[in-house]
């Protein structure tokens, strides 16, 4: 994945899970987070602890495919950034 910052940097990114809910370690822009995953029912939850500039942060991921496979959709629930959507669009080519 690439993510893009809001000044325009760009940052490669690569986060391994395994859907056995068994801790999995990853770096995100330099931050290890622990994760686990699992599937419930069509969606697959990624749970993340992270420590962050002394604080630290649980993320619950619901990420989601649209019927059609054209859309992503990544929701946070009940958890730091609660309510949250990420909708990634599948663009051709």
């Amino acid at each position: 994945m690439t993510i893009i910052s809001a000044d325009n940097k760009s940052a490669q990114m690569t986060f391994d899970v395994r859907t056995t809910n068994e801790a999995n370690a990853n770096t995100v822009l330099g931050t290890e987070w622990i994760s686990r995953s699992r599937w419930v029912g069509r969606e697959l939850l990624i749970e993340s602890d992270v420590d962050h500039a002394g604080r630290t942060m649980h993320f619950r991921d619901y990420w989601s495919m649209s019927d059609d496979g054209q859309r992503l959709i990544m929701e946070h629930r009940e958890d730091d950034l609660d309510g949250q959507i990420t909708v990634l669009d599948r663009l051709a080519g």
